[in-house]
């Protein structure tokens, strides 16, 4: 995953899950960090969660200039989505690791590739609880729809959710975890090879219990309606973090969020192109400036001229 969040001193996590209780709707984290579970005392409360341990399920910290998310559980561990944020698209399935597909939890049991590659799952929860599966070199489907691989009637799946395919590229040949867009998402557990502290970044989704979080760098919401129109020609955005590497060792500028409203009285083509290609063009422009950037920091410039090099570039990608 790379180093996480750099450059904010807070994080928001925002529910991606429907709660059952009265819970706030977001939870703001300074760099004191804080505990997730059921019980008030914690930090990130959600009493609704009866999978959640009643003190500090999990937690958030902040080290070496990042926030990290580390499990503490017994069970039902703390999770990464994958393919969403800054985790990776495909997680190696090495002994030990588990994933999350809907109710189920999957966890390898054991994993062969000589002479004839296959990885055995044991499902811990969910309908097929008791059951292990094992997948060969030509992989499997995970889902509702019966023409999966693996069929599981699970409302929570999509009807194509996850795969489990296998790889003999690279040093070591691995089967490996994907999602295939699913709505509720793939999870990767944070225990086995991938125990330990986890570094979040912005837009990253989490799973802590049976409870889901966005990471944000703001508390944020958006709201639309149609009014007498048929139809919404209006576009917002928001990218919390626009990943202009030439800036990641300018402090004042990093990370850099974008976030537009476009109004639709021009035509939906005009807002949808804005939508697609506004912050591309900021974000060329502020990469183009960005030796001045580093630069004015690295000397101690005022920040005026910061400011002065960064509303240029902004004017150039609006022109």
């Amino acid at each position: 995953a790379g180093g996480g969040v750099g450059g904010v001193d807070r994080l928001v996590l925002k529910f991606t899950t429907l709660s059952d209780g009265n819970e706030k709707a977001s939870f703001c984290l300074d760099t004191r960090g804080g505990t997730i579970g059921r019980g008030l005392e914690n930090h990130v409360c959600v009493p609704s969660d009866t999978t959640l341990a009643k003190l500090r399920h999990a937690c958030v910290e902040y080290s070496n200039g990042e926030f990290q998310l580390v499990d503490t559980s017994s069970d039902y561990h703390a999770a990464v989505r994958v393919g969403v944020g800054r985790a990776a698209q495909a997680w190696p399935l090495t002994k030990t690791a588990a994933f999350s597909s809907g109710n189920s939890i999957f966890e390898v049991v054991d994993v062969e590739l000589h002479p004839t590659p296959a990885v055995s799952l044991a499902v811990r929860t969910g309908p097929r609880k008791g059951e292990t599966l094992v997948v060969g070199r030509d992989g499997a489907t995970l889902g509702r729809a019966t023409d999966n691989t693996v069929c599981i009637p699970d409302r929570e799946l999509s009807r194509r959710h996850s795969r489990v395919s296998f790889s003999n590229e690279g040093d070591v040949p691995s089967f490996y975890i994907s999602d295939l867009g699913s709505t509720n998402g793939t999870y990767v557990q944070l225990v086995g090879p991938y125990a330990g502290r986890y570094p979040l970044h912005l837009n990253d989704h989490i799973l802590v219990g049976r409870t889901g979080f966005s990471v944000n760098r703001f508390d944020f919401g958006i709201s639309e309606e149609t009014g007498m129109r048929r139809s919404m020609e209006d576009k917002s955005i928001m990218v919390q973090d626009m990943r202009v590497p030439e800036l990641r060792a300018v402090a004042p500028c990093s990370p850099q969020t974008w976030m537009g409203i476009y109004d639709g009285h021009g035509g939906t083509e005009a807002s949808h192109y804005l939508w697609q290609q506004l912050h591309e063009n900021v974000k060329n422009s502020l990469a183009m400036v960005a030796p001045r950037l580093n630069y004015a920091d690295a000397s101690g410039a005022d920040v005026a001229l910061v400011d002065e090099i960064v509303i240029g570039a902004l004017t150039e990608s609006f022109i």
